[in-house]
C-alpha cells in the first residue's frame, strides 16, 4: 500500500493488484484539479454576461487535443507503446492545463473582453469578506467535481473488470474507447 487512494481502493473491492496504477491514476488527476476549477470559473464569468460563445472554438479544439493526446498517451505512436493506462489522467491534465491559458489568453489578450467589467485589482480584492463568499460558491463546485471524478474511477474500474472477464478490451480501453458501460 504507497498511499491513502491505495488504502480506499483495498478497502473497497477494488482488484489489490491494481492499487499501485490507481494511485498513479488518481495523483496524476490531481494535476488538473485547481486549472479546471479556474476554467470553470473563467467561463462561468463570461455566461454572466451572457458571452458564451468566445468558449466555444478554445473548447472544440481541446475536445480533439484531448482525443489525440490520450490516444497517443494510452496507447502510443510509431515504435512508442505509450504509458498505457497512466497516460489517461496525464492527457487529460495537459489538455485542462493548456485550455485553461488558452482562454485566458484567448479571452483577455485577443478579444479583450475583460475590459468591459474589470477594474484594476488591489489588495482589498483579496480581504476575508470577499474570499469568504468566493468560498461559499466554490465548495459546493468542488464537491461536484469530486463526486464526478468519484463515478469516473468507479465506471472505469467496471468497464475494466467487464472487459476483462469478457474479452473484449483490455486495461488500456476505458481511457478512449469505451466499448461498453455497466453490464
Amino acid at each position: 500500500m504507497d498511499s491513502p487512494t491505495s488504502f480506499v481502493f483495498i478497502h473497497t473491492a477494488f482488484v489489490p493488484s491494481l492499487t499501485h496504477g490507481y494511485s498513479q491514476f488518481a495523483r496524476w488527476s490531481l494535476l488538473w484539479l485547481l486549472p479546471d476549477a479556474i476554467f470553470g470559473a473563467f467561463s462561468q464569468w463570461l455566461n454572466g454576461q451572457q458571452k458564451v460563445r468566445p468558449t466555444i472554438p478554445i473548447t472544440i479544439l481541446f475536445v480533439f487535443y484531448n482525443f489525440a493526446a490520450n490516444y497517443i498517451l494510452v496507447h502510443g505512436i510509431g515504435s512508442w507503446s505509450g504509458f498505457g493506462f497512466i497516460g489517461c489522467p496525464i492527457a487529460t491534465a495537459t489538455t485542462k492545463v493548456l485550455r485553461g491559458f488558452a482562454l485566458i489568453y484567448y479571452i483577455c489578450h485577443v478579444r479583450k473582453l475583460h475590459l468591459e467589467c474589470w477594474s484594476p485589482w488591489s489588495w482589498s480584492s483579496f480581504g476575508v469578506t470577499r474570499l469568504s463568499e468566493f468560498m461559499k460558491q466554490a465548495l459546493p463546485a468542488a464537491t461536484v467535481g469530486l463526486v464526478e471524478q468519484a463515478q469516473v474511477r468507479v465506471r472505469t474500474e467496471k468497464m475494466r473488470v467487464t472487459g476483462e472477464e469478457s474479452g473484449d478490451t483490455d486495461w488500456r480501453t476505458p481511457c478512449v474507447a469505451p466499448t461498453r458501460l455497466f453490464v
